[in-house]
């Protein structure tokens, strides 16, 4: 009984830290991709430049 669950809780171990790297390299992710893409849309498209494309 005891290997058994000590098999189990490997087993929990291993995927519960596979799950934590994955959210940790989602986290990471976003921020590095978020942060260029917030200075590039301030100055590639201000709204008045939209509203008008759509206007016409």
């Amino acid at each position: 009984m005891d290997n058994e669950l000590r098999k189990e809780f490997r087993a929990f171990k291993v995927e519960v830290l596979d799950r934590l790297d994955r959210l940790e390299a989602a986290l990471s992710a976003p921020s590095d991709i978020a942060a260029p893409d917030t200075g590039k849309s301030k100055k590639l498209a201000p709204e008045p430049a939209s509203v008008e494309k759509d206007a016409i």
